[in-house]
């Protein structure tokens, strides 16, 4: 998609996430689904950049549900000209109760296992953390849920998991969106659950 859009001479921009794509993890904070902080310092940095450029952004998954809560909590302020959301899970708290299902949760481990990996090339950062933080459960996790448990949900001061996913879902941001939106899913995430009627009726 990146090679084809600057084919088409946009100009493109890679943003990943703390940890993701070989970027170092600085402070004992890794991504989240609640936090837009990453989002708005790159937005303004590009905007910064190329200030007669329009602004256009695309997510995907959890980066797709991250972006529509940007566009949401922004709304007629947002920066961007619109933006493109790919395989959002857009509900959270159904997303989890999915992973647990058939093949998701063979990608449940897989992704576990992926954030496990994150966490322990950056693990002295984490050292002697106080408070409600399970590091050994994060380090060892063996569900996205058991990481989120031991670390997510803490950093971002959630009482639970299910607090954190409820408060971080962009299903509850869409109808605040005020700029060109277009959302793309696959069949797959639709026959889970994730069905657009089902929280999406906008």
């Amino acid at each position: 998609m990146l090679t084809k859009a600057n084919g088409k001479g946009w100009r493109v921009v890679v943003f990943n996430s703390r940890g993701c794509g070989e970027s170092p993890v600085t402070i004992p904070q890794f991504y989240s689904a609640s936090f837009l902080g990453d989002t708005y310092e790159v937005v303004k940095h590009v905007g910064a950049r190329y200030p007669e450029a329009n602004l256009y952004a695309v997510g995907w998954s959890l980066g797709a549900n991250i972006l529509v809560r940007y566009l949401g909590k922004e709304s007629h302020a947002c920066p961007l000209s619109g933006a493109v959301s790919l395989c959002n899970p857009f509900n959270l708290v159904i997303a989890d109760e999915d992973f647990h299902k058939g093949f998701n949760n063979v990608y449940d481990k897989a992704l576990a296992r992926a954030l496990c990996k994150i966490f322990k090339k950056h693990a002295l950062l984490f050292e002697d953390m106080g408070g409600e933080f399970n590091i050994p459960l994060a380090a060892n996790a063996k569900s996205v849920r058991d990481f989120d448990e031991g670390l997510t949900r803490v950093s971002f001061g959630f009482k639970s998991v299910d607090d954190y996913y409820s408060n971080s879902s962009s299903c509850d941001s869409i109808k605040h969106v005020k700029r060109p939106l277009l959302c793309i899913q696959v069949i797959y995430l639709c026959d889970s659950g994730n069905k657009f009627p089902e929280f999406l009726s906008y």
